[in-house]
């Protein structure tokens, strides 16, 4: 490699460098930045390559970070968090290891805000129907049935 490409290299480990320490990324969002600045393919990789030998990329803890993230803020379930990693390029093994490293207790206490949360806009007097539009809802934001029916069930009278 000739010292022009090592520069070029270098001007994009720096911006990604900057990039990366903002907030955590994943190697397909630092790749697509990169693309847009204007690095080929093969620049990409060597950079994204060098990230990860220092610690810059973490595909673990962008997917723990994420999970936790969505979880906690935007009272997403399994389903849902599952299938935005995967179109983030995350390995399914990875996804399942972070999947299965979630509490229970948060994930049963993000169900019950987003239940109370959702259940004071229904305004109709119908509570079976009203508890059917509910499970659905709960469905569109990745939860599983199981859970739903436990929570709408014990929470909802």
């Amino acid at each position: 490699m000739d010292n022009k490409i090592e520069e070029v290299d270098l001007s994009f480990i720096q911006k990604a460098e900057k990039y990366c320490a903002q907030s955590e990324q994943c190697m397909s969002s630092v790749r697509a930045k990169l693309l847009i600045w204007g690095a080929s393919r093969p620049q990409a990789e060597r950079v994204i390559k060098h990230l990860c030998q220092e610690g810059f990329i973490d595909e673990h803890r962008y997917s723990t970070a994420y999970c936790d993230s969505k979880i906690r803020n935007q009272h997403w379930g399994r389903i849902k968090i599952s299938y935005q990693l995967r179109s983030k390029q995350i390995s399914q093994h990875l996804i399942d290891d972070v999947l299965a490293g979630i509490d229970p207790e948060v994930y049963r206490q993000s169900l019950v805000e987003l239940t109370h949360e959702r259940w004071k806009t229904y305004k109709d007097g119908d509570i079976e129907k009203n508890k059917k539009k509910l499970m659905s809802f709960l469905a569109t934001k990745g939860f599983e049935m199981e859970i739903i029916k436990e929570v709408v069930d014990a929470e909802i009278q």
